[in-house]
């Protein structure tokens, strides 16, 4: 691994680039050692090789209450090559909030006191997780090559800090091994020994950084490497059989193998330092919706034209990024209710990603803040905090039900679900989408009925909250298909008769410029049917 490269620096993010070259392993010139069970040395054979596995470590500690004797459960997670393929890893597609948090936010290991323990601390508070991505040599390289580039996003990182690799005084040599794991442990616990030694026994800042990429090896499951470990009772995560770390010799060795620690050779062949970089300091958006640009308004929708606090929002953009905006996109988005609030990624970061649809429309992800509801004011920018796109839209509690309203043009009739899947069939045979109807409570004392006349030509539907009326309609022969919904909130739903129709003989909105001008054209006002939450 060489050239590794920092760019595309943001507030929490950055890309790192690097250059993998595994010729010399694929060929045979450089070779890859692993013991045997009965501890020889043996060597992987080239052809075994399916692919890798790249991960990059971050490690930062920030401060240490120093001790003279060890702590239990204290630096209980630093960042380490472990082998990828291990079990309860966590894809970028599944990570939530919860996740966010626990892998990539700040961690404090409280005293746990015992002699068995970790390090020589009471407290450590540092940052440390790990990225990897793996795949065929197809899928990490293009045509199958054996040596390439490679870009991998880290995220999960704070705002205006810097990152990279610091070397400690009377660590030079210890530190430039390729355990890292020990080398970061053992510096923070130096500097823990350091102040104790000065005297100091409270809290104090330190600044121990660790940043390296490193490469694995994904092997055929039918190598005499990944069948020892599959039998190997003392593997337990038999998921990282199929990862070799290439602790390799070099051919110079030819069959003069060294038989003690050196026998893994070049043990740094499979990784390099990342260079030091600092993030981005978080934009500031603007303090009200008013100084918005205004020749942005109206740039941006969500489908149906709402959008639920607390779920999962996708945010269309009418604008195209500018060409400054390239690379991974990741930007800001906001809600304005009174005071902007954050609007985070669907994985709980503290950002949106800005992608494209197969349409080409360009859209972020995110989650509304809780306490949202009501016509607000969303605004997009960049890493730079420039204004992208914005506009109002309407947000509903967590809990609704958003009622879709469709037209039949055979029959005249108006139909609403709340189930998408019926929704699109009813597309499909024809029906014309005519999107959000109203939104109603997820549930509330009062039900509204859903009845069916089979008897009219296309059928009809019928809707009431009064239990008389869907009595009097079963007994004359409709059919009764339960409750479609509920009443609740503080809109009316208007209900408008026509006298001269067959079916769609009923009509439901909560526009009352709707309800009137049916009324001019010879519609019965019915009052209100039940009531919506918007």
């Amino acid at each position: 691994m060489s050239n590794v490269i920092v760019d595309n620096v943001q507030a929490h993010t950055a890309d790192v680039s690097f250059d993998w070259d595994l010729t010399n392993v694929l060929n045979g010139t450089q070779k890859i050692s692993y013991l045997d069970a009965e501890g020889d040395l043996q060597t992987l054979n080239p052809s075994d090789i399916e692919g890798m596995c790249f991960q990059i470590a971050v490690g930062r500690a920030t401060d240490i209450t120093p001790s003279d004797r060890y702590h239990q459960q204290v630096f209980s997670a630093v960042p380490d090559f472990s082998k990828c393929g291990a079990s309860g890893s966590v894809n970028d597609a599944n990570l939530t909030s919860d996740y966010y948090q626990k892998i990539f936010g700040m961690k404090t290991d409280q005293d746990g006191t015992s002699d068995s323990a970790d390090i020589y601390a009471k407290t450590v508070s540092y940052q440390s997780f790990k990225r990897t991505a793996s795949g065929s040599f197809n899928e990490m390289s293009a045509n199958g090559a054996t040596k390439g580039h490679y870009t991998i996003p880290l995220i999960g990182l704070e705002a205006n800090t810097l990152y990279g690799n610091t070397v400690e005084s009377n660590c030079q040599d210890s530190c430039d091994v390729a355990n890292q794991v020990a080398s970061f442990r053992s510096a923070v616990e130096q500097r823990s020994r350091e102040l104790y030694a000065q005297g100091v026994q409270s809290k104090t800042k330190i600044d121990v950084r660790r940043l390296q990429i490193g490469i694995q090896l994904k092997v055929s499951n039918s190598s005499s490497y990944v069948e020892q470990c599959n039998a190997d009772v003392s593997v337990t995560d038999k998921g990282t059989c199929r990862f070799i770390d290439p602790a390799s010799y070099l051919s110079r060795y030819g069959n003069n193998l060294p038989q003690d620690d050196s026998h893994w050779g070049d043990a740094t062949a499979g990784w390099a330092y990342v260079p030091d970089f600092h993030t981005m300091v978080e934009p500031t958006p603007y303090s009200s919706s008013d100084d918005l640009p205004g020749k942005l308004k109206g740039s941006v929708s969500v489908d149906n034209g709402v959008a639920k606090a607390e779920q999962q929002t996708r945010i269309y953009l009418k604008n195209k990024p500018s060409s400054t905006n390239s690379g991974n996109m990741f930007w800001y988005a906001y809600v304005y209710d009174g005071t902007p609030k954050k609007i985070n990624g669907t994985d709980g970061s503290p950002y949106v990603i800005v992608k494209k649809d197969k349409s080409g429309r360009y859209y972020v992800d995110g989650i509304l803040p809780k306490s949202t509801t009501g016509d607000h004011v969303i605004s997009v920018v960049d890493k730079l905090g420039t204004v992208c796109d914005w506009g109002t839209v309407s947000v509903v509690p967590s809990d609704s039900v958003l009622m879709f309203r469709l037209y039949n043009k055979y029959t005249g009739e108006h139909f609403y679900t709340s189930a998408e899947e019926e929704r699109d069939a009813l597309v499909k045979i024809g029906w014309r989408n005519e999107n959000l109807g109203w939104v109603a409570p997820r549930q509330s004392g009062v039900k509204v009925y859903r009845l069916y006349n089979p008897y009219v030509t296309g059928g009809d539907h019928h809707y009431t909250s009064d239990e008389h009326e869907r009595d009097a309609l079963v007994k004359a022969g409709w059919r009764y298909e339960g409750v479609g919904w509920y009443s609740g909130g503080e809109a009316p739903v208007y209900r408008q008769y026509n006298p001269n129709a067959k079916t769609g003989t009923h009509n439901y909105t909560t526009s009352k410029v709707e309800n009137d001008a049916l009324v001019k054209l010879g519609w019965r006002a019915e009052g209100t049917g039940w009531y919506a939450v918007m």
